[in-house]
């Protein structure tokens, strides 16, 4: 993971500057999505007018954590059609590697074809869309750009390309002859998306077992849309024998892990810190090292369930958003 996930320095975009902006003089149409904070991920979708043989600047508007943050990555453009993204993770060294074809930048072929890789190598893609053939931007970071050159003899239409971390969040690229800059919009109401993201925790916990205790990782309101980047609750206090249930119910990938002095860095993460290591009986005493693996809808496993049988503080730490952190009192 370490090449596809490296850290760059983000930088915040100006005030007063519109999600889909008017066209340089170079023909460079720049959108700007993710109007969010460093904990909490904007989701909702955007629309940039762009005429054939324009280059469309997609570029994230989210400021996150600076460049000390080890784990910004919030967004992967793909012309797959929304909902049928390609796999994020693929199978390495006995645990999961990011998949090439959706982290990296690929230009051709079909995205059905990009399970392992890109479906065709870089050098013979096409250098432009043409609205037929796959194209992945790579990993979009906060504050970074991504370009999106169009063919010059691209029909008219609109050409959507889903986020394969946030399958709900798309951008719509609207070719026509006579393109209009968009209005700008506000940034995203963080609060209310935290509001309605204990909601959604408090909906999990009444279906929960007795001496059970649920704890959401990086909630999705739909209202607004967004990606909170905190457990929720991120303080929970159980008996001894008592069980915390960590879920995961979204595609973008979490982690759970327990029995570490500090948070896990994701650009030094090897495959085999994907793999899960459970007491058999998911009974833990507080010795060794417990971690989920990767819960993730797009990989199958979406919970941890983790008895505690000693008392104690313990922190249990996600790989991939270092604010999605949760305390367990035990006694």
């Amino acid at each position: 993971m370490v090449a596809v996930l490296a850290v760059t320095t983000a930088c915040t975009p100006a005030p007063g500057e519109t999600d889909a902006g008017a066209p340089t003089p170079d023909g460079h149409r720049e959108v700007v999505l993710d109007l969010g904070a460093a904990d909490v991920v904007d989701l909702r979708p955007v629309t940039v007018q762009a005429a054939p043989g324009d280059v469309v600047v997609l570029r994230s508007g989210n400021p996150g954590r600076g460049p000390d943050d080890e784990s910004p990555v919030h967004h992967l453009f793909t012309s797959a059609p929304e909902g049928t993204p390609p796999p994020l993770f693929i199978p390495a060294g006995g645990g999961l590697a990011p998949n090439p074809g959706v982290w990296g930048v690929c230009r051709g072929g079909e995205a059905a074809n990009a399970t392992s890789g890109c479906p065709v190598p870089p050098i013979e893609g096409p250098r432009h869309y043409d609205g037929r053939s796959y194209f992945s931007l790579g990993a979009l970071l906060p504050g970074e750009q991504r370009e999106l050159p169009l063919s010059e003899d691209l029909e008219p239409g609109t050409y959507r390309f889903t986020c394969a971390v946030h399958p709900h969040l798309h951008v719509d690229v609207e070719v026509v002859e006579d393109p209009a800059p968009a209005s700008p919009r506000p940034p995203l109401e963080a609060a209310e998306a935290k509001g309605q993201a204990r909601g959604l925790a408090a909906a999990h916990a009444e279906h929960r077992a007795v001496d059970e205790t649920v704890v959401l990782l990086a909630p999705q309101p739909e209202n607004p849309p967004a990606e909170v980047l905190q457990a929720v609750p991120a303080e929970v206090h159980v008996a001894v024998g008592g069980t915390v249930v960590w879920r995961n119910p979204s595609r973008a990938p979490h982690t759970v892990e327990l029995g570490i002095n500090e948070a896990p860095h994701l650009t030094h993460t090897a495959p085999a810190d994907t793999v899960p290591i459970v007491p058999a009986d998911g009974r833990w005493d507080g010795e060794g090292r417990v971690q989920s693996g990767i819960l993730s809808t797009g990989v199958g496993r979406t919970e941890l369930r983790l008895t505690f049988t000693r008392p104690g503080l313990y922190v249990a730490y996600d790989r991939f958003a270092p604010s999605v952190t949760t305390q367990v009192r035990v006694g």
